[in-house]
């Protein structure tokens, strides 16, 4: 049954409850027996600063900012100074193969 909820904290929780989850951890949740993985990826290319740029200039100006709260418009209007510093982080994680959770 849903329960009614007028309070503005007790939505704000609401949502945060059902929207981020949070990621599983401990013993309880492993991998299932028998799960077939996909075959890996062959080595990926390095990046280029036109493949950062085309992917900043596709995202939606005033759309909602993700976790990192940086507005798509902020990453747009300074994609100059950005790009090659984004770059150098990307081809990094690429290359370390060491990917952050968020």
């Amino acid at each position: 049954m849903l329960k009614e909820i007028h309070a503005n904290k007790g939505k704000a929780e609401a949502l945060v409850k059902s929207f981020f989850i949070r990621k599983p951890t401990g013993i309880g949740h492993q991998i299932p027996k028998g799960y077939m993985y996909l075959p890996p990826l062959d080595d990926l290319d390095r990046l280029t600063e036109e493949q950062i740029h085309r992917h900043i200039r596709k995202l939606s100006p005033y759309k909602a900012p993700g976790p990192d709260g940086i507005p798509n418009i902020i990453l747009q209007k300074s994609a100059k100074i950005l790009v090659p510093i984004l770059l150098r982080i990307y081809n990094a994680i690429l290359l370390m193969e060491e990917y952050p959770d968020q």
